[in-house]
């Protein structure tokens, strides 16, 4: 923190130009209280926030005082105390949210995914982006309920991040070459095996992967030829258009990439 800073006048610190600083803290409930139930880090923060200073720790003296700071925080929701230092606490706004429930979920990506496709055919304005939606936001459930979190497989956290990067890969179909249900499907396909698939540790994970795609695919998509959705799909930034447009995002010969 210290390293922000700079000498103002006399023991006064803070940030260049007389600027504004915020200082955001990740974790704050992650410090392991000690046999007091105290948090030596978080007991320190305290400290400054409750008087303003901090002393030098490399001379002894008078402490520094630190203007111009402001603070904001995030605690780890699934591990660490669950709790911080009262007399901490005291100075933030606390601030709680849960998952959205679907409903939020399909009137908030529905719109932005739409939005996007807005120029794309009627077909596919009216049908398949309202099933992607609602595919993507059932298949993200879904992985919360079968891939849990444990010791070895720590990572397997599912949270909106995950949501957003398929939306995000979906809202890079062009509309001169993916107009079609079949491209923005396989489109959907290769996002949702990069974001959840690739990060499985097994194959016995990626085996119920699998199963959970398969089984969802025929009940949104039963229009779609079981073939024309098959493995291997491969989409990578690699496409010229006719019209000389570089870096389209498109899908991919497995065979030319292999080699």
């Amino acid at each position: 923190m210290e390293s922000s800073l700079e000498k103002r006048m006399g023991k006064t610190y803070g940030p260049p130009n007389r600027k504004k600083l915020v200082f955001f803290f990740d974790d704050m409930n992650m410090p392991a209280p000690d046999k007091y139930g105290t948090q030596e880090s978080i007991a320190l923060l305290q400290q400054h926030v409750n008087y303003g200073f901090w002393y030098d720790r490399n001379k002894i003296g008078p402490p520094k005082e630190v203007v111009d700071l402001h603070y904001v925080g995030a605690m780890h929701p699934k591990s660490g105390t669950f709790s911080i230092l009262d007399r901490l606490l005291r100075h933030f706004c606390v601030i709680a949210t849960n998952m959205p429930d679907k409903s939020d979920l399909v009137k908030i990506y529905g719109q932005v995914f739409g939005a996007r496709l807005v120029k794309f055919s009627r077909e596919i304005r009216e049908n398949i982006v309202p099933n992607l939606t609602n595919a993507t936001i059932d298949l993200h459930a879904a992985m919360v309920r079968a891939f849990v979190p444990t010791a070895v497989k720590f990572h397997y956290q599912w949270n909106l991040r995950e949501m957003f990067n398929i939306f995000q890969g979906l809202c890079k179909a062009h509309i001169k070459i993916h107009n079609d249900p079949i491209s923005l499907v396989r489109l959907w396909l290769h996002e949702c095996s990069r974001t959840f698939r690739d990060r499985l540790v097994d194959q016995t994970d990626m085996s119920r992967y699998d199963a959970i795609v398969s089984e969802m695919v025929p009940k949104l998509f039963s229009e779609i030829p079981a073939e024309e959705l098959k493995e291997p799909i491969l989409w990578g930034p690699f496409t010229t258009t006719k019209e000389g447009e570089e870096g389209v995002y498109d899908q991919t010969d497995h065979e030319r990439c292999a080699k």
